[in-house]
């Protein structure tokens, strides 16, 4: 005689198809007999689906390169948008958890049981309210589910929480004008700037995301220039390349809260991490997702806009079954370099040039670029740091020391540095200790967690997915070739993203030609100007390049520079046509004393900071123009030599490294 619980829990864990025997129909009873019978016979019924064998996630057979490199062509191989992610990806729902997760062959999908009794009792759960309350149920006139936490009402008339946060629940109808009005489906993600919420528009019926910003003046100033970036960006692009572009459909105010309503996008980059337990994605699946990236990233560059905000959180997959990505949240995104904002991009993917205070570009938004590709093939944050000192230790860690122009130019330098003096005027930096630093800031600096045991790029992309480098050299050596070609790639590629000097950063248009990007076969470092967009350096920018940027006295530098210029002089360098052969040695001091003081107004009016030591380019090209400004004035050469001369000071001359 079987338990009636082993019964239940045999019927819950055996296999769906399997019959069982007469001996395992054996009950108490004949009304449980047929009780089991009767479940077994609708087992046997349902129909079952063949379900794929399991197949690794970052693996895209249906899109990858299935060849060597030399014998694919170009972008070939790569996932063209609108082919699946997955062939077996499904989408399955969670308790409070009402968008599509993917089902990537983890989890088997749970089938449903047609003789449940609790599925009975909830198919008919609104004909037993009607019946005991002699009422219809309406979802409208009944208690709405609340979606905002916390939900006491404290603001605002009673509409906003603590957190100056509009409390939404399950129903709820946002916006007053017929044509733009939506209800609440599903909360999609609650942060510092507001809630974002699925809603259905009525009018249409069309499924579209809202981002209800918090009832502050501050946030809501902020959202407005999220809107105005959407409205130049689709302006300033054409018209072909918009569909990379997140879409904003309409903005309206709704009970004191300005409301953004977007395009409804899939889960986000970081869910697909997550989703493959943190093992990293295929080379394949990155290339994709990065070339796809840089193409965006090119779009904001010819705008003139930086995001900012670069992060796996805030690029999303436009549908579950498809690796097309969008970037959103432009919040923070801002078309005018700034040295005063201080708290910009996430502190895993915040820039070297930010972290020390100084003026930024778009070359942060490659640096953020270069933490997520390495994230999404390692599998963790590359730089996973629980303050700014401790997020630039270990950049440091990885990259050295930043160059002295950074650090001479950097706000936050004194406070994260020590000035070492080594005589004559010469001084280095040295990054302080853990204990120097919580001391004199006077607060706790604790060490962070290492998730990822090497340090350097190489080292960590080399023993990534070892796993994958098992099987490449079971398959052969052809595979196991292959697969170090493409790690070597990726470890260039990203040797160009996290350069830690932004000036020697690559850029959008340059990183989009990488082997790596193209799938075209690596067997080089890669050379990016013969693709570089790059725009001639100032004499600031060009300082950051200066490697020997060593004296502190702003004289003793403006002194080493004239002192070379009269080097250069007197060496005839750049020779002057005389009248006569020879002069006399009263003469030739009185043309150096001239040009000392000629060479030394020079210099303070081309525009190159008397506090760095000029390099041998930028003292040939002042001394040249003073050379041949003064011929010019004795009529001893053209005028349009002084004019070819000018071409080659520093104001708006692209200089060489």
């Amino acid at each position: 005689m079987i338990d009636r619980t082993y019964v239940n829990r045999y019927q819950s864990h055996q296999d769906p198809d399997h019959n069982p025997t007469e001996s395992e129909l054996d009950t108490d009873s004949e009304f449980e007999q047929a009780e089991v019978r009767e479940a077994t016979r609708m087992r046997i019924q349902r129909p079952t689906a063949n379900i794929p064998l399991r197949r690794n996630v970052s693996e895209l057979p249906s899109n990858g390169p299935t060849r060597f490199h030399h014998e694919t062509p170009f972008y070939s191989a790569l996932i063209e948008p609108g082919k699946p992610l997955e062939p077996h990806l499904a989408s399955t729902r969670r308790r409070g958890f009402q968008k599509p997760i993917p089902n990537f062959g983890f989890i088997k999908p749970i089938r449903p049981k047609e003789s449940s009794l609790v599925r009975r009792v909830t198919i008919g759960l609104v004909d037993i309210h009607t019946s005991l309350n002699g009422s219809q149920y309406s979802p409208q006139e009944n208690l709405k589910r609340v979606l905002t936490r916390p939900s006491k009402p404290g603001m605002n008339d009673g509409f906003d929480n603590e957190n100056c946060d509009y409390i939404l629940r399950v129903n709820d109808v946002l916006g007053e004008a017929r044509d733009h009005q939506y209800r609440v489906i599903d909360m999609l993600g609650q942060g510092t700037f507001g809630q974002v919420v699925k809603c259905e528009r009525l009018s249409t019926g069309e499924l579209v995301s809202v981002k209800v910003i918090k009832n502050k003046a501050a946030y809501r100033a902020q959202s407005q220039i999220e809107v105005e970036i959407l409205k130049q960006l689709n302006q300033n692009i054409e018209q072909e390349d918009r569909h990379r572009i997140l879409k904003l459909y309409h903005t309206f105010i709704h009970k004191n809260h300005l409301c953004l309503v977007f395009e409804l996008l899939s889960f986000n980059i970081y869910e697909l991490i997550r989703q493959n337990s943190y093992q990293g994605l295929s080379a394949n699946l990155v290339r994709v997702l990065t070339l796809q990236l840089l193409d965006s990233l090119v779009l904001l560059k010819k705008a003139d806009i930086i995001h900012c905000d670069l992060k796996p959180e805030n690029i999303l997959l436009k549908s579950p079954d498809s690796p097309t990505i969008k970037i959103i949240d432009y919040g923070s995104s801002s078309n005018k370099p700034s040295r005063h904002v201080t708290y910009i991009q996430s502190r895993f993917y915040r820039s070297p040039e930010v972290l020390l205070g100084m003026q930024y570009g778009h070359a942060i938004d490659m640096w953020s670029l270069g933490c997520i590709v390495a994230e999404l093939y390692l599998g963790l944050p590359l730089f996973p740091g629980n303050s700014e000192y401790n997020q630039l230790a270990r950049i440091i860690e990885a990259f050295g020391n930043p160059p002295p122009g950074m650090l001479y130019r950097a706000r936050n330098t004194p406070k994260l540095f020590n000035k070492v003096d080594k005589g004559n005027g010469a001084y280095s930096y040295e990054f302080k200790s853990r204990e120097q630093f919580a001391r004199e800031q006077g607060r706790a600096e604790l060490p962070s967690k290492r998730y990822l045991k090497d340090i350097s790029i190489k080292d960590l992309v080399m023993n990534a997915n070892n796993s994958t480098i098992k099987t490449n050299m079971i398959k052969g050596f052809r595979e196991q070739e292959r697969d170090m070609q493409v790690r070597e790639s990726l470890i260039d590629f990203l040797g160009g993203l996290l350069a830690i000097n932004p000036l020697q950063r690559w850029t959008a248009q340059e990183a989009r030609h990488h082997p790596f990007v193209t799938g075209e076969p690596y067997f080089y470092p890669f050379r990016p100007s013969n693709y570089s967009d790059r725009h001639e350096f100032t004499p600031d920018e060009y300082d950051l390049l200066t490697e020997n940027f060593s004296s502190e006295d702003p004289r003793k530098c403006l002194e080493a520079t004239i002192a070379e210029g009269v080097e250069l002089h007197n060496k005839g360098i750049f020779p002057v046509l005389r009248r006569t052969e020879a002069a006399a040695d009263a003469k030739r001091l009185e043309e150096e004393e001239a040009f000392r003081y000629e060479l030394e107004k020079k210099i303070q009016a081309s525009g190159l900071r008397s506090s760095h030591r000029a390099s041998l380019a930028d003292v040939e090209a002042l001394v040249s123009e003073v050379k041949a400004e003064a011929a010019a004035k004795e009529n001893r050469i053209d005028s349009t030599t002084v004019e070819d001369s000018r071409r080659r000071t520093l104001k708006g001359k692209k200089k060489a490294t």
